[in-house]
């Protein structure tokens, strides 16, 4: 058994998949873990699959999963449930955006806390990234009467027996699991460590607002309501 599991979500990530493989494997082998690489290949139609699988036959470590597109969050689920089997799941997104030197303070504390999240440092934040922020701790705010200030940051180093009972509790199809995830940890009064996570040097994909994204962010709400009814 691995100390610890990383759960990578990718989707088109062809352009940023070699650096990320290399940098985040130097980084836990100069921390001396013992890791595996869960990467969910969410139906990418570029050449993620390939790159990941000649990756996966060279290091032992790499696991790749399959799968059709069902969308980040139930990406994110799948390996998470695949994770458990070691003490530790750490995740982060597949377009490399934030650095894995960074990680060795997440690791180095891990032992006093529950859930260790970043909190993204963005050099000229654009407008549309603070509304989005905003209104994601605004939301937690409201339904927890607490919340973080980066309530959905995809760099999280997560201890796995408490991870098991959140992911037992939080549907499959979540559109944003992790989101879930700070709301489980801020009612149960999990021991959160926060640290600030800076932009790597990588592009990142243009993103703004679209029908998806509104009509994820309602349906995020929804489900956010109705998950903390239940617990």
């Amino acid at each position: 058994m691995s100390e610890l599991s990383v759960v990578i979500p990718v989707y088109n990530e062809e352009a940023f998949i070699p650096m990320l493989i290399h940098d985040w494997v130097d980084a836990f082998n100069a921390l001396h873990i013992t890791y595996t690489l869960i990467c969910i290949n969410d139906g990418s139609k570029d050449n993620t699959a390939v790159i990941l699988n000649e990756f996966a036959s060279s290091n032992k470590n790499i696991l790749v999963i399959e799968q059709n597109n069902t969308g980040h969050g139930p990406a994110i689920m799948r390996g998470y449930k695949k994770a458990l089997q070691s003490e530790w799941v750490f995740q982060v997104d597949g377009d490399h955006q934030y650095s894995a030197k960074t990680f060795a303070k997440f690791w180095n504390n891990r032992k006093d806390y529950d859930l260790l999240i970043g909190e993204r440092m963005y050099k000229n934040e654009s407008v549309f990234r603070k509304i989005v922020s905003a209104v994601a701790r605004f939301s937690v705010l409201i339904v927890c009467g607490t919340s973080l200030k980066d309530v959905n940051c995809p760099y999280r180093l997560i201890r796995a027996s408490v991870l098991e009972k959140a992911i037992a509790a939080i549907p499959s199809k979540s559109f944003a699991p992790n989101l879930m995830m700070s709301i489980f940890f801020l009612v149960k009064k999990g021991k959160i460590y926060v640290a600030p996570i800076p932009r790597s040097d990588i592009p990142s994909k243009r993103s703004g607002l679209n029908k998806y994204m509104l009509k994820g962010a309602v349906k995020s709400f929804y489900q956010m309501v109705n998950f903390r009814l239940k617990l």
